[in-house]
């Protein structure tokens, strides 16, 4: 341990020896995967992209993704999402 030091402190490029100066790997942040917030998020871009390729038109938009019109309109409530028609009222 005292030879780590040593080489740590001949090593080191500032004035403070670091974890990884004495060799110690430092802990990654553990990543979290959510599931539901990407599917959220997969589907909101999706949803969006069907009624803009659409110019607002919900039936051919829950065509487009294999949707009831009912479904769609379900799923454009649910994550708020604005619609051409929506926004000129």
């Amino acid at each position: 341990m005292e030879n780590r030091v040593r080489r740590a402190l001949a090593l080191s490029e500032g004035p403070v020896v670091t974890s990884s100066d004495l060799g110690f790997a430092e802990k990654e942040q553990p990543q979290t995967l959510d599931l539901r917030k990407a599917r959220e998020n997969l589907d909101v871009r999706l949803i969006c992209t069907a009624i803009s390729m659409h110019n607002g038109n919900i039936s051919k938009a829950a065509e487009e993704l294999g949707l009831s019109r009912p479904t769609l309109h379900q799923l454009v409530k649910k994550y708020n999402i604005t619609t051409k028609l929506e926004r000129s009222n």
